[in-house]
């Protein structure tokens, strides 16, 4: 079987213009949004809202690099993603756009310890949530994986965000903006922590929380508490 015949080419409108996407075709996370011309409408906005052209950008959990592709046209960019899999995509991607590609982080955030993640490699692009293949790793912390401080950090790593910003409150504390996936299913399931605990603590760093749907909209703790009553995950960006 040929290279090219495991994977399916896509065109995605963004805030900056259409982008080139280039994915496993057997995914089942990412290429269902893919199909519809769009990936994380909501999510874009935000990034292209906020971020200005003297900033750094940092990209945790890039994925297969679809946010991390906005980031150059707008300031500098760098990028974290654990599997090996996604990070040849993210470069073919930046590629096939002529852009250049950032510096890409090999790394599992978190506190440091060892922790189970489960990893499916085959078909699922956001691995940590797959119900399959249990895998012991050991996290890194994001202080020690970077000797800089972002302006920006985008953060959607499937339930690691509360030990990976605990570990390193320096870095969250002293940035600009973070964009975070809240994210209730994956917290509960496979972190063990109510999701209320992650975004009261971004509350305790943050001045202002605000989410994007057809327009900008600023939300506090008790409309948090409220959403997640009903629902299960959105995207808010966080602002100092």
């Amino acid at each position: 079987m040929s290279t090219e015949s495991l994977y399916e080419d896509y065109t995605i409108n963004s805030p900056i213009g259409p982008l080139k996407i280039r994915n496993r075709k057997n995914d089942i996370s990412v290429s269902p949004e893919l199909k519809k011309g769009q990936y994380e409408k909501c999510v874009q906005n935000m990034i292209a809202g906020i971020v200005e052209k003297d900033w750094t950008c940092l990209d945790i959990g890039a994925n297969i690099g679809i946010h991390t592709l906005l980031m150059p046209k707008l300031a500098k960019v760098e990028a974290v993603e654990a599997s090996p899999e996604n990070i040849d995509c993210m470069l073919e991607n930046f590629r096939i756009n002529d852009i250049m590609s950032p510096k890409i982080y090999p790394a599992i955030l978190g506190d440091g310890t060892r922790s189970s993640f489960h990893y499916l490699i085959n078909n699922h692009a956001c691995s940590y949530t797959s119900k399959f293949t249990p895998t012991n790793c050991k996290t890194v912390k994001l202080m020690d994986l970077i000797n800089y401080q972002p302006d920006f950090i985008k953060i959607d790593i499937e339930g690691a965000e509360l030990s990976t910003i605990e570990s390193s409150l320096g870095v969250f504390r002293n940035t600009k903006a973070v964009c975070i996936e809240l994210n209730k299913i994956t917290s509960q399931s496979f972190y063990g922590y109510d999701i209320s605990e992650l975004y009261k603590l971004m509350f305790s760093l943050f001045r202002f929380c605000w989410t994007f749907t057809y327009k900008w909209i600023r939300v506090n703790e008790c409309m948090l508490d409220t959403f997640f009553k009903k629902a299960q995950v959105t995207d808010v960006i966080f602002i100092n």
